[in-house]
C-alpha cells in the first residue's frame, strides 16, 4: 500500500492527465494490479474534486438566498 500511496501522491501533483498518464507508464510498470489501484485512488480523488465542486455551488446559493431573505425580514430574523 505504500508504493501505491507514494504512486498516487506524485501522480496528483503532476499538471495534466497527459503527464500523469506517462508517469503512471513508468511508475507501474507492468504490473498491472499497482496500476488498477492508483488508477482507483486517482478517481476516488477526482471524484471528491467534482463533489468539492458541488458543495461550493451550494454554499454560494445559500448565502445568497440568505443575504436575498434578509433585505426582507423584519430586523429581529436578520441575524443567524
Amino acid at each position: 500500500m505504500k508504493q501505491e500511496q507514494e504512486i498516487f501522491e506524485q501522480a496528483i501533483a503532476l499538471p495534466s492527465r497527459e503527464a500523469r498518464e506517462g508517469f503512471l507508464l513508468g511508475a507501474c510498470g507492468q504490473n498491472r494490479e499497482l496500476r488498477k489501484s492508483v488508477d482507483e485512488l486517482i478517481a476516488a480523488f477526482d471524484d471528491a474534486g467534482k463533489l468539492d465542486f458541488l458543495l461550493g455551488i451550494s454554499e454560494r446559493t445559500v448565502e445568497r438566498a440568505w443575504r436575498f431573505a434578509r433585505a426582507w425580514l423584519p430586523a429581529e430574523f436578520s441575524e443567524p
